[in-house]
């Protein structure tokens, strides 16, 4: 979960918004739009998370959230093709824009890992430090990512790195069949 987290986050953080700045040619005000639009969606999704994570449990929820960057990456990739090969209208800004919000929005995720973590420990002292290894993990592998992936930004399209962060999604969804049980109530 921690090297897929960390493949899409750089895919996030760097490469939806150049598709905003390079392929739209929008500046900076509509970055910052976006990441109000983005807090303000945030403040909702988050308990919605919360409340999906209570009802359905870890393996499930890994499973929507799989499904949730599958969608969202790929939308994005069509797009951003689309108007990496000359399209472009006024609907395709829209839409790459939405994509851009729900792409920002699944770091709202990050609480499932951080339960399924402290579910699955013998110790709830390993919790702590296991998360610490995780975030080092995480910045190592969007670390290693960024250049590979505007390589295959400039050697094969944008699309292409938009799809492989969507399939980036199956190592959810092995992560998720790993677990025996799905746990639903955490150690207190």
């Amino acid at each position: 979960v921690t090297l897929a987290y960390g493949c899409q986050k750089r895919i996030r953080i760097v490469f939806a918004p150049w598709v905003i700045i390079n392929l739209l040619g929008q500046g900076a005000d509509t970055l910052a739009l976006l990441t109000i639009v983005v807090h303000l969606a945030g403040s909702w999704m988050a308990p919605q998370i919360g409340k999906l994570l209570d009802h359905l449990g870890v393996k499930k929820t890994l499973w929507a959230e799989a499904v949730y960057i599958l969608i969202t990456f790929t939308l994005m990739g069509l797009v951003a093709g689309m108007l990496a090969d000359g399209t472009s209208g006024g609907w395709q800004s829209w839409v790459v824009f939405a994509a851009y919000v729900i792409c920002m929005l699944f770091d709202q995720f990050g609480m499932v890992h951080s339960f399924m973590m402290r579910s699955i420990a013998l110790e709830l002292s390993e919790v702590t430090r296991t998360l610490s290894v995780g975030l080092g993990v995480d910045h190592v592998m969007a670390i290693v990512v960024s250049p590979i992936m505007g390589m295959i930004w400039e050697g094969l399209g944008v699309q292409y790195v938009f799809y492989l962060a969507a399939l980036s999604a199956l190592l959810q969804i092995a992560a998720s069949g790993m677990l025996k049980k799905d746990i639903r109530r955490a150690k207190v």
